[in-house]
């Protein structure tokens, strides 16, 4: 894919999470919150692709090193990745939990 296609599917991601935000289409608000929290994660995965995918291209166009940007291409893409996924994970086992019990 390109830049352009990341960036749109960055904006589609965060039009999407404001009507979720705004409609609230679950029944149940734990329902609600979950799908909220997943389309800004999904949101923020976009931008974070986006960050990686142009510093790996202008590192590789111009043959040099970004600093700002190759940020996101080490471990704190990782650690911000696997926290997000982490933290999805356990706010749904919550409230699953938080409806049976």
């Amino acid at each position: 894919g390109s830049s352009t296609q990341i960036g749109f599917a960055t904006l589609f991601a965060l039009i999407c999470a404001k009507v979720y935000s705004h409609i609230r289409p679950y029944v149940e608000d734990e329902d609600d919150v979950i799908a909220e929290f997943a389309m800004e994660a999904l949101t923020l995965f976009f931008f974070l692709a986006l960050m990686l995918y142009v510093s790996t291209e202008c590192d590789e166009a111009e043959n040099q090193s970004n600093k700002a940007t190759r940020v996101f291409a080490g471990p704190v893409f990782s650690a911000i990745s696997i926290a997000l996924l982490v933290a999805l994970l356990l706010l749904t086992l919550g409230i699953i939990l938080l409806e049976v019990f």
